[in-house]
């Protein structure tokens, strides 16, 4: 996990990013390639209550990606978490998924939403990211 503070960054794919992370995605975006010919990609935020401390959300991490492993979704990813004053700190989280399983949201989601209800109850929120536009993109490797 990392941590971004919105400072000394570039902008891809209209968000700006840490050089660093924005090169850890392009190096699970890679890897993921290799290992499908079909890779879904789609990002999440995950709004946590105040009181969780950054162990919960590793623990969200594992368990979210283990239930992700078991549906056969062979799921590599990189989650940050950013500082703001009117957002509070939250985490962005993009997963890189075998393309040939899937290249829908939706379970991915609910999965999510699953694993954190049984961290915080009810009172975390896992945002969909998809304001004017889908989240989620399918990409076909070209030999």
């Amino acid at each position: 996990m990392f941590q971004s503070n919105n400072s000394n960054g570039r902008v891809f794919l209209g968000y700006e990013m840490d050089e660093r992370i924005q090169n850890i995605y392009y190096n699970l975006l890679l890897m993921s390639m290799y290992r499908h010919c079909k890779v879904f990609v789609m990002r999440m935020d995950i709004h946590p209550p105040q009181y969780l401390n950054p162990f919960h959300i590793m623990n969200f991490n594992h368990r979210f990606i283990e239930k992700e492993k078991n549906a056969g979704y062979d799921p590599l990813y990189i989650s940050v978490r950013e500082f703001s004053s009117e957002k509070k700190t939250h985490y962005h989280m993009v997963l890189f998924l075998n393309g040939n399983k899937t290249n829908n949201t939706y379970q991915h989601f609910e999965n999510a939403r699953t694993v954190l209800r049984n961290i915080c109850g009810d009172y975390g929120c896992i945002n969909e990211c998809n304001e004017g536009h889908r989240n989620g993109i399918l990409l076909d490797r070209i030999l």
